[in-house]
């Protein structure tokens, strides 16, 4: 948002949290807001209402409400990827999606949903770039393709072994028929499942390689992707994808499921596959690795980055004013009622 017209809080510290703990959000407690009432004019939940119950969150949105600030709520997760069992998500989302004043949601079509399950419009704003002005990673130029997915720390969205599986037939079905084809799966050092890390290692076949480290710097990370020819999401479920506007930013193809809306984030850079299905994904790899795509390290993958660099610099501007003029036309509403 335009910095000159709207000052962003600081979140309070967690009492006993550690330096640069945010969480659980201490804005989000009717007791706090009472007693800030005149330090804010907007409260715009984004994340870390699963803090809470939908009873102590609602009683927050009502405090604000009390006292005269609107609440803006950000849909970014119709499912959380963070649980297995959405059912605790679900009664969070019908407690807050009919309350706050105004809903605001990444894609079209998420809009949609919200609109058939709760009967409100959001307003879509688009996810911005996730990478600072500068020179953008173009990758490395090598012989064959390299198609790569990351499980992360294997968090409870993340098919690991369904994923990798259907990457290796995949691999092996494209192999066998002459294709110069490797895949890279990257998981990190410390995981939430050392079971399922160990049942990886076994998995891996011939083209196929598991690359386990600690979790990569930002730079590292996007290095790491921008020397992919096609990047596999490896999500059972969800809804949208910061991942996925990295490969965006990096110009790396994505490959992903066929649920929730990461496609409508970016249709031109998007192929679905299924989960079990290694032909799909196989299919998935040879569209997404055409010669029309560019390659890493290649002078078209590097216009390519750079273009969309200016384009994204553009939508950042656009997001904003976008939000700017959403805080405005709630507080002047407010004051004039």
């Amino acid at each position: 948002m335009d910095t000159d017209r709207v000052a962003v809080l600081a979140d309070p510290p967690p009492p006993g949290a550690s330096a640069g703990q945010w969480w659980p959000p201490q804005i989000l407690d009717a007791g706090w807001i009472r007693r800030h009432r005149d330090d804010f004019d907007v409260l715009h939940l984004h994340f870390g209402a699963e803090s809470y119950t939908p009873d102590h969150v609602l009683a927050a949105v009502r405090a604000a409400q009390q006292a005269g600030k609107p609440v803006v709520y950000t849909v970014h997760d119709l499912e959380n990827p963070q649980l297995t069992d959405q059912s605790a998500h679900v009664r969070m989302l019908d407690a807050i999606i009919p309350a706050v004043d105004v809903l605001v949601t990444l894609t079209p079509s998420a809009r949609d949903e919200i609109a058939e399950r709760w009967g409100r419009e959001a307003v879509v704003i688009a996810h911005p770039t996730l990478l600072e002005t500068g020179a953008a990673a173009t990758g490395r130029p090598r012989h064959g393709r390299r198609i790569g997915v990351h499980l992360r720390d294997l968090r409870p969205n993340i098919d690991a072994v369904g994923v990798v599986t259907t990457l290796v037939r995949a691999v092996a079905e494209l192999r066998a028929a002459g294709g110069d084809v490797v895949g890279i799966v990257r998981l990190n050092e410390s995981v939430r499942d050392e079971d399922t890390a160990r049942i990886l290692e076994h998995l891996a076949g011939d083209g196929v390689e598991i690359v386990r480290a600690a979790r990569l710097s930002d730079d590292d990370l996007a290095a790491a992707l921008a020397d992919l020819d096609a990047c596999v999401l490896p999500y059972a479920h969800g809804t949208h994808s910061g991942w996925l506007e990295l490969c965006y930013d990096l110009a790396v193809p994505v490959i992903g499921p066929r649920g929730g809306h990461f496609r409508d984030q970016h249709p031109s850079d998007y192929t679905r596959y299924d989960i079990g299905d290694p032909l799909s994904l196989a299919a998935a790899i040879e569209h997404a690795t055409l010669p029309a795509w560019s390659a890493p390290g290649s002078t078209a993958r590097a216009a390519e980055v750079a273009a969309r660099a200016l384009d994204r610099a553009v939508q950042r501007i656009e997001v904003r004013a976008a939000h700017t003029d959403l805080y405005r036309e709630l507080t002047t509403h407010r004051s004039a009622a």
